[in-house]
């Protein structure tokens, strides 16, 4: 059994999971998050502005520095931090990818089919909102992919890949 935890490299973790080696297959464990908010607490610094120290910021030494801060949300006000975002994007249960013929839905869900959701394509070009769709009939049964045919033409462009959005 394989086990991972770490934030930045999770998107490496869940490939594992949604790639060729499936935790049923595999034994793969990983993605776990350890410490949801920071462990630090609220000092003054020398010129009395507050802060969130944690390891080193007392002059303790030995110390583990900022082993202590690495939550997914800030420890003072409990703010998301950005590894936050990162698990959002790794735990979604439905995965969405675009190429030039079509767009195929893989629905991660265990027991639950993407009829139970709304879908809305959105055809945004340089900020600007150009085209808004509800799409019926998107119905991937668990643990399914699916494809369909892009809702409306995309003008004057040729997407290189997924990533490359209009």
């Amino acid at each position: 059994m394989r086990i991972l935890s770490c934030y930045g490299q999770l998107q490496r973790c869940f490939a594992q999971v949604h790639g060729t080696c499936r935790p049923k297959d595999c034994g793969y464990q990983g993605g776990f998050i350890w410490d949801y908010i920071d462990q630090s607490i609220w000092k003054k610094d020398r010129y009395g502005k507050w802060f969130q120290a944690y390891g080193g910021d007392f002059g303790e030494r030995p110390t583990d520095y900022n082993f202590s801060g690495n939550g997914i949300a800030y420890g003072g006000d409990r703010a998301p931090s950005p590894k936050m975002q990162e698990v959002k994007f790794c735990y979604q249960n439905i995965a969405i990818s675009i190429d030039n013929s079509g767009f195929e839905v893989w629905n991660k869900n265990l027991f639950t089919s993407t009829d139970a959701f709304d879908c809305v394509a959105l055809l945004h070009r340089d900020g600007k909102l150009y085209q808004q769709q509800e799409l019926t009939n998107i119905d991937v049964a668990p643990e399914e992919r699916s494809s369909f045919p892009l809702p409306f033409m995309v003008p004057g462009r040729v997407m290189k890949s997924p990533l490359d959005r209009v």
